[in-house]
């Protein structure tokens, strides 16, 4: 139940992380996008005179611009910039690559700027300006080869809009006869993008954070009715085990009884046959009372002799293999120690591997068990020839009273012995299972030595 209350919880955090980061990520995405064609909006009405003109005295981030005309060869025929442009944002070098992957294609080896407020020899020397009509500052820096290259990169582009992050610029490019590009600041627009995705950020974690105690509880009620049933069924379990064992034990002394009276031979066969009958429901008891108590009860660990007892055990057993037709190969490593283990209960699993390999296999034949080390677990297994069991079958075999065939069915077998050696190896954080290949079927027990 605790493995399946972490499965619930994993499946709840991934269902309500996954669908916050949509609805995060939607979102940016939407103000991202109205971000753009706002700033789009505004610079295509910058493209005209009247509107600039409107506008002028303004201290607006719509000033923020310039406005090219290009010519056939693709190069500048006339810059008209906004008194906010400022040529000095080409003057720092701009990071390797940009967040539009470009390379060195804005990164010229000679970047000449116009300064506005100290003039310089130089400046005057590259650049000229001149005042129009419209009180607007017309530069004319043809040695701009910063300006150049983001001109080709936008031309080579073939959009009509876009961003060039490492200039922090947004553009708009019209073609009605001659080609005119207005490229606009995009920073202010960035850094709220920018303290968008970071306040996102935060509140999606704030957010997991405070649903773990929400997955917490809601996933202890969703398995509470599984866990509910299941000690339900523990306890019916061992009570019903325990209601059954006295009067099955009085009907056996009766039995003996009247097996001690001069009987009929036909009254005989009855009564021997109550008598197997109350024997194979003694065995059924036992066998649900124990798998109560693995559930249940706390037992107490030590230190056991792997290789030794799995020798002793295969030993005391030989002769009765012999009797059957099988012979019994066994190969163990040496000196295999549990340090916590409980002696009787692993003996109890190698001993219900060595009983079903003893009646379902075929005869004559041979039953090997083997054991060995691999890394820090002891790894037991007992195969045995007989028909080749899929994987869908050992799913089932392991489950209470399971029997796969009808041969199986009608022997002593109650379906429990493999599932009291699933409960014993999760009680030693081991496990069991099997596998059937080219006539044989292999049951294998694996714990930690540790």
């Amino acid at each position: 139940m605790k493995k399946q209350k972490i499965r619930i919880m994993a499946l709840l955090f991934l269902l309500f992380t996954v669908m916050l980061l949509i609805l995060s990520f939607t979102n940016f995405n939407y103000s991202k996008k109205a971000q753009e064609e706002q700033m789009d909006m505004e610079l295509e009405q910058l493209m005209f005179p009247g509107f600039r003109n409107g506008h002028e005295a303004l201290p607006s981030r719509y000033f923020s611009y310039v406005l090219l005309e290009i010519g056939e060869n693709n190069e500048i025929t006339s810059q008209q910039s906004s008194p906010a442009w400022d040529y000095s944002s080409f003057d720092s070098p701009p990071s390797e690559k940009g967040p539009e992957g470009q390379g060195s294609d804005f990164s010229p080896k000679d970047r000449k700027t116009k300064e506005k407020d100290i003039p310089s020899e130089t400046t005057a020397e590259t650049s000229s300006s001149k005042t129009n009509d419209n009180n607007e500052d017309i530069y004319t820096d043809d040695s701009s080869e910063v300006l150049n290259a983001i001109v080709k990169k936008i031309l080579s582009k073939e959009k009509r809009s876009g961003t060039i992050y490492r200039y922090k610029l947004r553009f708009l490019l019209k073609e009605e006869g001659q080609k005119t590009l207005i490229l606009g600041d995009y920073q202010r627009e960035l850094n709220m993008l920018n303290k968008q995705a970071l306040s996102t950020a935060l509140l999606a974690l704030v957010l997991i954070l405070l649903f773990l105690p929400l997955d917490y509880f809601f996933s202890s009620w969703a398995i509470r009715p599984s866990v509910q049933a299941m000690e339900k069924q523990k306890q019916f379990i061992s009570d019903a085990g325990h209601e059954l064992k006295t009067p099955l034990a009085v009907i056996a002394a009766n039995l003996s009884l009247l097996e001690d009276q001069d009987l009929s031979t036909e009254t005989r066969d009855f009564v021997q046959n109550i008598a197997v009958m109350s024997k194979k429901m003694q065995g059924l008891v036992e066998k649900l009372l124990q798998l109560s108590r693995l559930e249940q009860q706390v037992f107490t660990y030590g230190e056991m002799d792997y290789s030794r007892r799995v020798s002793e055990i295969c030993l005391q057993m030989e002769a009765l293999f012999f009797e059957e037709g099988i012979e019994l190969d066994v190969d163990l490593e040496q000196n295999i120690v549990l340090k916590h283990a409980i002696e009787s209960q692993v003996e109890e699993v190698l001993r219900i591997f060595l009983d079903n390999g003893r009646k379902y296999a075929d005869k004559p034949s041979t039953l090997f068990v083997k054991l060995y080390r691999e890394k820090n677990m002891a790894i037991l297994s007992v195969d045995s020839a007989g028909r080749s069991l899929s994987k869908e079958e050992f799913e089932k075999i392991f489950s209470r009273f399971t029997r796969l065939d009808e041969a199986r069915s009608q022997s002593e077998s109650f379906g429990l012995g493999l599932s009291i050696a699933k409960e014993i190896a999760a009680n030693h954080k081991g496990k069991v299972f099997g596998y059937g290949k080219n006539g044989r079927n292999c049951f294998v027990l694996a714990l930690p030595i540790q």
